[in-house]
């Protein structure tokens, strides 16, 4: 049986960027990633940009609402998967090949399944858009774009894990161009549904075309001995996953159920801008856990350049999300005028994102379980905690302050933990 080792070292970039950085794979994974991110943000402003303009808020805020909430369904079933597969899935070899046809396979099946129950319960009828479809219409509708959303986060991996950076990013450029003209027949649906469903299917329509060459393999007789670390790495990262990321996920969600539609436009929107930088910072976090697994080269290397990387994007989007405020609000109309207050708050909170990120991802490389939890739970509920208890006393405006807060006080968890893991490292 070939060990993870052996697969591990037979694996080479053939990627002209890659050569031109020499053996920095996480430097040349940083840039696609980047490009990638500034790619489908372009796209992204632009769309909601039309709608805002073209449409009532209430229509943006009630299709953001169920946009938001078809990712957060996404994020809650995806077992640890993504991470998995970045981990022990990052190479052509048949076992990895297996590992992420099963991978598949379990994000659409849970990803029903957490659809199906957020579906019976839809908290606060915010589904009423989704459900005047029909029943089994607006479940199947919620069911697919979820799953969707999740096989697209996979698909994104898996060519990350085989150095196909380019890819991400031409399918990046290819959700923000796919959906720009087809937003012009969705406002003319008053209750938000189809600019939702512009908006969110792209997703998962721009992943199928990659799925026939990332499962394409040599078939292998499974081996549970092979995949059982693959199945306890995922199990523990999917608690770490669910807590680091949930206030990503569940803040918007939480805005659009607690406040009016109209409210959730403008805060939508500023969140839209934020989300942008701070996924940028994921991404990094995601290659640098790549290349890390893959003990290639200087770790004390390659987490210093994903927090220089990391710091040039956060730094300058926040000194420049002060002057973008009133440019946004004349883009934007004045019924968005909150906007310019909430982006530099909801920017601040993604400077010290790059070092928890960083954090996570030497952890999850290094297999380190327990650090790998800390860190991911204590960041959750700090920022949880400071959202929620900031929106209860000022509502939307005052949550984006509650959310900065709460991202400064994971440092004191992630900083020593970072340190740790370094310790002894060449």
């Amino acid at each position: 049986m070939t060990t993870e080792k052996s697969v591990l070292a037979r694996v080479r970039t053939s990627h002209f960027f890659g050569r031109g950085l020499g053996t920095n794979h996480v430097a040349a994974g940083s840039f696609w990633m980047l490009a990638a991110t500034a790619s489908v943000s372009i796209g992204s402003f632009f769309f909601w940009l039309i709608a805002s303009r073209q449409t009532d808020a209430d229509v943006v805020g009630r299709a953001s609402g169920l946009f938001s909430a078809v990712f957060f369904l996404a994020f809650a079933s995806n077992l640890g998967l993504p991470t998995a597969v970045a981990r022990y899935g990052a190479t052509n070899d048949p076992l990895h090949v297996q590992r992420f046809r099963a991978a598949l396979v379990a994000t659409v099946v849970m990803a029903v399944i957490v659809a199906t129950i957020f579906y019976v319960l839809d908290p606060n009828d915010l589904l009423n858009p989704v459900r005047s479809r029909g029943t089994i219409q607006g479940w199947f509708i919620l069911s697919s774009l979820a799953a969707g959303a999740g096989v697209s986060v996979l698909v994104d991996t898996r060519l990350t894990g085989l150095r196909r950076w380019t890819d991400v990013f031409w399918r990046s450029t290819a959700i923000s161009v796919v959906r720009l003209p087809l937003i012009v027949p969705a406002l003319k649906d008053e209750t938000g549904f189809w600019l939702f469903a512009v908006a969110a299917s792209v997703y998962a329509l721009t992943s199928l075309p990659y799925l026939p060459s990332l499962v394409r393999g040599t078939a292998t007789t499974w081996d549970g001995a092979a995949h059982l670390e693959a199945l306890r790495y995922s199990a523990v990262n999917y608690i770490g996953q669910i807590a680091a990321q949930a206030p990503l996920f569940a803040t918007p969600l939480l805005v659009a159920l607690t406040v009016d539609d109209s409210a959730n436009a403008t805060f939508y929107l500023a969140w839209g801008m934020m989300t942008v930088v701070y996924l940028a910072v994921h991404l990094l976090g995601r290659t640098l856990l790549v290349e890390a697994s893959k003990r290639e080269g200087s770790l004390r290397k390659q987490v210093m350049t994903s927090l220089l990387v990391g710091t040039a994007v956060t730094v300058p989007a926040l000194v420049l999300s002060v002057p973008a405020g009133p440019i946004l609000v004349f883009l934007y109309g004045e019924q968005h005028a909150q906007i310019s207050e909430m982006l530099p708050l909801l920017m601040l909170g993604t400077v010290p994102w790059v070092l928890t990120r960083t954090t996570l991802a030497v952890a999850r490389a290094l297999d380190q379980t327990i650090q790998t939890l800390l860190v991911a739970i204590w960041s959750s509920v700090a920022v949880m905690s400071a959202v929620v208890i900031a929106a209860a006393v000022g509502g939307a405006r005052t949550a984006a302050l509650g959310w900065a807060i709460g991202c400064f006080a994971s440092i004191p968890v992630a900083l020593p933990v970072l340190r740790r893991l370094l310790k002894g490292q060449p």
